[in-house]
């Protein structure tokens, strides 16, 4: 489900870290992390941390080819439902908290199944920078950030989830539909661990693994926050990914074309080579279509002479003639400028050009010598005339053939 989703972007890192900050009511902050990589499209869960100092030893271990990403949820994160918002998904904080300054606040937002509710989560700036700043290592950086348990949304999309399981976060159960949440309610007791690349993981870590998946689900251009410093350290990744890979791939393709142009240069003498014998053999060659130029020549001249590249005008002689031939007549064939019968065979094919020979049945002889009158009132007839009409003893339809001769 998950590789269908995701955004491909050579410049995108492997790793992602998910770092899940809970504040509870008295203030301390619970902290759990997950470590999942993109092999060749396929997600994996490389670990999962159940402290943060058990992140920060970890990370010594980490190169530059990780990003990380943190998701506040608890205390000082405000819940809001509302019906005002933008089809652009600009929120206007004013219409959910009148006289607030929006500058003032970092949000994000969750959308409903029901296409006229949105939920938003917002809190202060300060109060974010403040978690930020404490969590900020020498060893990484943030690069994105998320408000709420709208994070969810990421683990449902990547389980492919639709309103069949309920997502666990801090004592509330999420049932999504995909990105769109269904329901919110309290969490029962039942056993809801999920399976993640075929390992089960604990509810505690859900919000973790979401906030690393978003990584990878969201386009580079759309995974923005609202929060400028995480911004600005997300800028500072993608220029040095964006140096690192670049670098790889100008030596890479330095390699390729040295290697290109020795081939180049190898098939470019074979191909001379072979030309050269090729030239002193296609004196025949030019001859022979030469030959053939002439035949082709004196061919079309025969069509030409015999009427036989004139499409469009029999076509439209053809519909004139069906116009009007009545609807209990059947025509078997309409020739234009058909073969003359010849005996001898040295004579070879001649054609009786501008002539049509229409060969049908009808039971009607009145309505066929009627008929005949209206091919003779045709404009581009010049003659019309029955050459046969044979009815077999016992059949009630006769077989006609008539002759029309084409005005030039």
């Amino acid at each position: 489900m998950l590789k269908g989703l995701m955004h491909k972007n050579i410049f995108k890192l492997p790793y992602s870290v998910g770092v899940h900050v809970h504040i509870m009511p008295d203030g301390e902050k619970v902290i759990k992390a997950a470590l999942i990589q993109n092999k060749g499209g396929k997600i994996n869960l490389i670990k999962t941390f159940a402290h943060y100092n058990d992140l920060l030893n970890e990370s010594k271990k980490f190169t530059s080819d990780y990003v990380y990403a943190v998701c506040i949820t608890g205390k000082g994160i405000i819940e809001k439902s509302t019906n005002f918002y933008e089809d652009s998904g600009i929120i206007n904080l004013n219409s959910i908290m009148p006289g607030v300054n929006e500058q003032s606040f970092d949000y994000n937002q969750l959308y409903t199944i029901n296409q006229s509710e949105l939920i938003v989560y917002l809190t202060r700036k300060d109060f974010v920078n403040e978690i930020l700043k404490q969590l900020n290592n020498p060893e990484f950086v943030f690069t994105d950030f998320y408000l709420g348990e709208g994070v969810l949304q990421y683990l449902s999309l990547a389980l492919g989830l639709n309103g069949d399981k309920n997502l666990i976060l801090n004592n509330q159960q999420y049932l999504f539909s995909l990105n769109k949440l269904i329901k919110k309610e309290k969490a029962s007791n039942e056993n809801t661990n999920i399976l993640f690349s075929n390992q089960p993981i604990s509810e505690d870590y859900n919000a973790a693994l979401a906030i690393a998946l978003r990584y990878f689900i969201e386009p580079s251009e759309t995974l923005s926050t609202t929060n400028q410093p995480t911004n600005e350290n997300k800028q500072e990744q993608i220029k040095k990914s964006f140096f690192k890979k670049s670098l790889f791939i100008s030596v890479i393709s330095i390699t390729i074309l040295f290697f290109i142009n020795f081939f180049i240069s190898y098939l470019y003498t074979n191909k001379v080579n072979t030309c050269n014998d090729q030239l002193n053999q296609n004196a025949v060659v030019f001859n022979k279509l030469k030959q053939l130029k002439q035949e082709v020549n004196e061919k079309e001249t025969f069509l030409e002479k015999n009427g036989l590249l004139n499409d469009s005008r029999l076509s439209l002689y053809a519909d004139q003639i069906a116009a009007i031939t009545p609807i209990e007549f059947i025509l078997d064939q309409l020739s234009f400028n058909p073969i003359i019968k010849s005996n001898k065979i040295e004579e070879g094919l001649k054609f009786n050009s501008n002539h049509i020979r229409i060969q049908g049945r009808c039971n009607d002889t009145e309505k066929l010598s009627l008929w005949i009158e209206k091919l003779k009132d045709l404009k581009f007839n010049k003659k019309v005339s029955l050459e046969n009409f044979v009815r077999e003893k016992g059949e009630s339809k006769g077989t006609f053939i008539i002759i029309t001769q084409i005005r030039n």
